[in-house]
């Protein structure tokens, strides 16, 4: 429940609020609405005592409740000692208490000390929507902190209690990142998933090489993943479909408020463990044999603005209706899948994704044409990184190809990604050959070609001790 809907305790007399330096506390039941789904009746039973609880822990140490709705609090201290002691005592009181359904209450809360500046019966400011986003970021059990907070109780925390780190963090709505601590308290839960930031939108691969070609393409995937919520990338392996599909989603990252996030799905081959592993991409922590897993992640996805990437689907194409599942449950979601095949289910589109073209060659075109090819520039790109350089020593030339080695490294890309061959079988070993082999980028544990048969002098050589995976040059794989 969003703390912007707190109306004041217009039912009793405010007392005087303090002013000057203070600390601002939120808190509130997370998954409220789920709980209340489940309990029926029997959640405002649930609710009383938590609110009996939180203002107990409240008034104990001092503090002034400000606005309540439902069972959310907001609360001022006049020192951020007292606001953690209150916060620590109703984490503790909330885990002790027996609860109907068998489990602890879940409550997140954050707070953030600043100026106390009144507006009527109010507090206005910066400082206020601080403490706010503070608490919208933590999980549930556990205490987040701002760095003010900190620097003023780092000496003297209540007993049994340590401050932890989060790093720095962006917030909705907050100019500047916000260093994030947190309260560990004996006895209590103490692991928690990273907090819920901006930073927190998206777990897209980090690209470690240039992106190179496919402008087309992603212009294209764009424009279809405005109208179609179920794209599905399909083509043999090594044709780029996870890259382009990465690049896809951070290009449109901006217009998914709750992120693009990505899932792995090489690891598993039963259909049966696509949600679980969803869910383990997304954060969401199983929350008992009660409830399962799939409930838990429709609930997570049904608000929410967000895309998925799932890779590698052609391993478990049994389980495409379930992300149809999700699909209906979430009418904001969009799925981003690559596959080797279509998962042939409704509203699904597919778009094959062909190689990257390359010349034909027999009929070369002019040397610097032939640069201009993506499936060239990508050779020619990854090859450079490796010594010595495969390129023309010249300043001006620097990324051309060597003319005495261009009709050797046309078919190389041809053949890489022609996956009807499974090996590279007794490749010619003339020295531009061996030259080529030698500066491509093999994956590591790849065989090398046995030079003592196929060094730079075995012109005339015509076979190699050693077989060379054509898999291990995949353009998915650069």
């Amino acid at each position: 429940m969003g703390w912007e809907h707190l109306q004041p305790m217009s039912s009793r007399r405010m007392p005087e609020l303090p002013t000057g330096t203070v600390t601002f506390l939120f808190t509130d039941i997370e998954g409220s609405t789920q709980l209340l789904q489940s309990l029926g009746e029997s959640y405002r039973a649930v609710q009383d005592a938590q609110s009996r609880l939180v203002r107990g822990a409240i008034d104990e140490t001092g503090g002034t409740v400000i606005r309540t709705e439902g069972d959310s609090f907001f609360a001022v201290f006049h020192t951020s000692a007292a606001a953690v002691g209150a916060a620590v005592a109703a984490q503790r009181a909330l885990f002790s208490h027996d609860w109907p359904h068998d489990r602890p209450l879940r409550v997140r809360m954050g707070m953030h000390t600043g100026d106390g500046v009144l507006g009527g019966d109010d507090y206005i400011g910066i400082d206020v929507n601080q403490a706010a986003r503070i608490a919208a970021a933590a999980w549930g059990g556990q205490i987040l902190l701002s760095e003010a907070t900190t620097a003023l109780v780092r000496g003297r925390p209540p007993h049994g209690v340590a401050i932890r780190s989060l790093g720095r963090h962006r917030m909705k709505d907050l100019w500047r990142d916000v260093e994030l601590y947190d309260l560990v308290i004996d006895g209590l839960e103490a692991d928690f998933p990273p907090p819920r930031t901006l930073d927190a939108r998206t777990n897209l691969p980090a690209e470690l090489t240039s992106f190179v070609g496919r402008e087309a393409a992603v212009g294209r995937v764009l424009d279809l993943l405005s109208t179609t919520r179920l794209l599905t990338l399909t083509g043999p392996g090594g044709t780029g479909k996870t890259r382009l599909a990465v690049r896809v989603a951070a290009e449109i990252l901006t217009k998914f408020p709750h992120g693009a996030f990505f899932v792995d799905l090489a690891p598993i081959s039963d259909p049966a463990l696509v949600i679980p592993t969803i869910a383990i991409a997304l954060q969401i922590r199983e929350e008992g044999w009660e409830r399962p897993v799939e409930e838990s992640l429709k609930d997570h996805l049904r608000d929410r603005r967000l895309l998925l990437v799932l890779d590698n689907f052609e391993q478990v194409l049994d389980a495409a209706p379930l992300v149809t599942g999700l699909l209906r449950s979430a009418p904001a979601l969009k799925v981003l899948v690559t596959s080797r095949a279509p998962l042939r289910v409704q509203g699904e589109q597919d778009v094959p994704i062909a190689p990257l073209e390359v010349p034909d060659p027999h009929r070369l075109p002019p040397l610097e044409g032939l640069a201009e090819k993506e499936s060239v520039v990508l050779f020619t790109d990854r090859a450079t990184a490796v010594p010595p350089p495969f390129v023309s020593p010249t300043k001006t030339h620097r990324r051309s190809l060597q003319s005495s080695l261009a009709s050797t490294v046309c078919p190389l890309p041809s053949s890489w990604q022609r996956r009807e061959a499974p090996s590279f079988r007794r490749p010619p070993c003339s020295s531009e050959w061996s030259a080529a082999f030698r500066f491509s980028p093999v994956r590591r544990g790849t065989p090398p070609i046995d030079r003592r048969r196929c060094g730079r002098r075995s012109v005339g050589a015509t076979s190699c001790s050693r077989t060379v995976n054509a898999s291990s040059f995949g353009g998915s794989r650069f």
